[in-house]
């Protein structure tokens, strides 16, 4: 890496708070809502605290990625423990995991139809940015995979 360039914005990151982080934490805002509208309290509290760590987290990968930081945060709380005892991967896929098993308790315990207009559209806009990021990845992926491949050939036949 060229000392003189500043180092290049972080677009991965941004793009998987916006797109990953944040609408993972909605979810579990949203959850919360639900279990406190149900009389579920002590389940609440929890989906609170860890959706607001989590937010908080995906501001800061966000913050650091724009000011071209060194990442020093997780995207999620599991994660950053799991940076602590060494396993940030496998608890971030464990908080995937978890993400999505409260989509479909919502969906199929029938809470979805308790939101209001508001949180519907909060966890429409989530759950659409959240769908729509898988393909957006594949495909860059894809791209960039193609643009190695073409970069080697060139490079092969020169």
């Amino acid at each position: 890496m060229d000392p003189e360039k500043p180092p290049s914005i972080d677009r991965t990151s941004i793009f998987l708070a916006f797109t990953v982080g944040l609408p993972f934490a909605c979810f579990k805002v949203l959850c919360g809502v639900l279990a406190l509208r149900n009389g579920y309290v002590a389940v609440a509290v929890p989906f609170f605290a860890v959706a607001a760590l989590d937010a908080g987290l995906n501001a800061a990968r966000i913050v650091q990625a724009l000011l071209r930081m060194k990442p020093r945060t997780e995207f999620c709380f599991l994660a950053q423990v799991g940076r602590l005892v060494g396993g940030a991967e496998v608890l971030l896929a464990l908080d995937t995991l978890l993400s999505f098993g409260i989509i479909c308790w919502v969906l199929w315990s029938g809470w979805i139809a308790q939101l209001s207009d508001p949180e519907s559209i909060a966890w429409l806009t989530a759950t659409t940015v959240n769908l729509l990021s898988v393909a957006l990845m594949q495909i860059w992926i894809e791209v960039k995979r193609r643009g190695k491949k073409t970069e080697t050939t060139e490079h092969e036949e020169g």
